[in-house]
């Protein structure tokens, strides 16, 4: 199917679907806030019966992404020029531009891990991680209430999508529906021509090499030469983002699609472009400056020469050019790793750590160079030998790359092997003390990144943990965070406790009324009064315990038989109940 050149560039940007929820909200409306490298964009978004709308504004122009919950037919709709282009479920177009379905793709060839809880748009999100060795591929805040992610975070793009100002409500069905007089869109037989187009031939013609700053709106021609390449390296003039292009014109036509030749440039970091077009296939050279304030740096370059001149930073290497790197040549497990690099420094470039075999698009660690230089990666998680790898963003060739070998780390924990429910357990520790390495309580069964409770290592040595509200056998574990890799266990015995009240026989309805206990006395411990019916959670009135001090009560207005209860406060288990009578209150 064709597609519009803005609805194109949108879809490399945006992420993708997920199937309802059992239980999830049906209908309601949200601003959807689109945050990229570029900046931040908001919009729309309706949801009603599986089938949903996103409205965001793309290219000087808003873009409607439409999906049929029925069908899974996706349309992109141009909404100025009334034109769409359509994919059905699962087709390459569907899954790029549908702003949730990247998250539901990758979560369904790759591992997941839940990362606890956060709260998004008012709502409780597990936060699920989408994983694969040391890559992660997305991460979705998900909610049982909504039916599909509220928040969805790309790391490979930079990119995050969220959802934001839920409002459940039956929405308008038009706009799930194709609109009236909207054409299907087709490809256009050449490139499609920018709308400063028409400013090309009366732009000045610059000869290389030249350094200058242009202001945004300005447009420059250049000349392209014979045997020679032109080199563009362009940063910020005053830090500020801004972008341009530069493209290659034949018969008064772009000879690529300007879209794909923008360059963004954020901060105070520097890109480089090579126009390798010789006069036979383009008649001149064009560089727009289409935001902000762009200091270039022009020259002609012999493509056999060296790509890095002393001094030089940032610019394109010739084919046969490698990058270099300056790092330890061994590191632990899961270290932060420093590495000093020489290469092109484009934008989209990056340094990845892999093994000797893997291909390009595998990594166990990624950096991208326009972070700095040293770059700081971090080590796998699974000892071995592994190699640096430079690799140009664009094509993913790697030019560059040097041996690295990752060494195993050990870890150790000592605490007693029994416990009590809900207790405190004092645990000794040795470590490699990576960041967010943890110690955990788990169920034997429990896979590394699964536990019943958990605390930061750097919390402090020795730490302590909360035991399990359940009595039962479990483990003790040393978590190394990144890649979920238990270092060290030892079994531990969680033991019941118990507990006893002692209330008056009866009260009168609606007084204050003292309760003896006997029991741990957690933080979170209550003594309440609650019908027979209701679950320990729940309770007509109820006090927090604190050791030392007898516990006081209303009794209900109703008179009847209830309950007193000790409850553990975590977990909500009830440890002991007695009945007690309430009487009328006395006229």
């Amino acid at each position: 199917m064709k597609t519009h050149p803005v609805i194109r560039g949108l879809a490399f940007c945006l992420l993708a679907a997920i199937a309802p929820l059992p239980g999830a909200t049906t209908q309601f409306s949200a601003e959807v806030v689109d945050t990229r490298p570029g900046g931040i964009k908001t919009g729309t978004f309706h949801y009603q019966d599986k089938s949903y709308r996103i409205e965001l504004p793309e290219g000087g122009q808003r873009i409607a992404v439409v999906v049929d919950g029925t069908s899974g037919q996706m349309r992109l709709l141009a909404l100025s020029d009334k034109q769409y282009s359509e994919a059905g479920a699962g087709e390459p177009l569907a899954l790029y531009a549908d702003p949730f379905a990247l998250y539901a793709s990758v979560a369904a060839k790759h591992k997941t891990r839940a990362e606890g809880s956060e709260t998004v748009a008012g709502f409780k999100c597990t936060k699920q991680v989408v994983y694969e060795d040391e890559q992660v591929f997305a991460t979705g805040w998900v909610s049982p209430e909504i039916p599909l992610p509220l928040k969805v975070e790309i790391p490979l793009y930079g990119r995050t999508i969220e959802l934001r100002g839920i409002a459940p409500g039956a929405q308008d069905a038009a706009l799930f529906a194709l609109p009236t007089g909207f054409t299907v869109l087709r490809e256009p037989e050449e490139e499609p021509l920018p709308d400063w187009a028409p400013q090309v031939a009366k732009a000045p013609e610059l000869a290389p090499p030249f350094q200058k700053t242009f202001a945004a709106g300005s447009t420059i021609r250049l000349r392209p030469q014979g045997g020679r390449h032109i080199r563009i390296v362009g940063r910020s003039a005053d830090g500020a983002s801004c972008t341009f292009t530069s493209v290659g014109f034949k018969d008064g036509r772009p000879r690529a699609n300007p879209i794909h030749e923008q360059m963004t440039i954020d901060g105070d970091t520097e890109v480089t472009t090579t126009r390798p077009e010789s006069p036979t296939e383009a008649d001149i050279l064009v560089i727009r400056v289409s935001a902000g304030s762009v200091a270039l740096k022009v020259e002609a370059v012999d493509p056999s020469a060296p790509s890095m001149p002393a001094g030089g930073a940032g610019f394109q290497p010739a084919a046969d050019t490698v990058a270099m790197f300056s790092s330890p040549p061994v590191a632990d497990m899961a270290s932060r790793i420093e590495v000093g690099w020489t290469g092109p420094g484009n934008k989209d470039d990056f340094v990845v750590i892999a093994r000797e075999n893997d291909p390009p698009q595998k990594w166990a660690s990624r950096a991208f160079v326009r972070d700095g230089n040293p770059l700081k990666l971090w080590a796998p998680s699974e000892a071995g030998e592994y190699e640096l790898r430079y690799i140009v963003g664009r094509g993913a060739k790697v030019i560059g790359c040097a041996a690295l070998s990752i060494n195993q780390v050990y870890a150790k924990i000592d605490a007693k092997n029994s416990a009590d429910a809900a207790g405190w357990i004092d645990v000794n520790w040795e470590g490699p003390a990576a960041e967010r390495d943890f110690i955990a309580v788990a169920q034997p069964q429990q896979k590394p990144d699964a536990c019943v409770t958990q605390v930061a290592v750097k919390t402090g040595n020795p730490l302590r943990v909360r035991a399990p509200s359940t009595p039962g056998d479990y483990e003790l574990r040393y978590v190394l965070w990144r890649g979920a890799k238990t270092l060290a266990t030892i079994p531990l015995t969680v033991v019941d406790v118990e507990a006893a009240i002692t209330p008056p026989a009866s009260v009168k309805a609606g007084t204050l009324f003292e309760v003896r206990w006997e029991g741990p006395g957690y933080p979170e411990d209550f003594v309440s009064i609650a019908r027979a019916d209701q679950p320990p959670s729940a309770n007509l009135s109820n006090m927090k315990l604190r050791p030392g001090v007898v516990a006081k009560i209303r009794a209900p207005k109703e008179a009847g038989t209830y309950e007193i209860r000790y409850v553990l406060g975590r977990g909500g288990r009830l440890l002991a109940k007695t009945t007690i009578t309430v009487e009328p209150a006395t006229p």
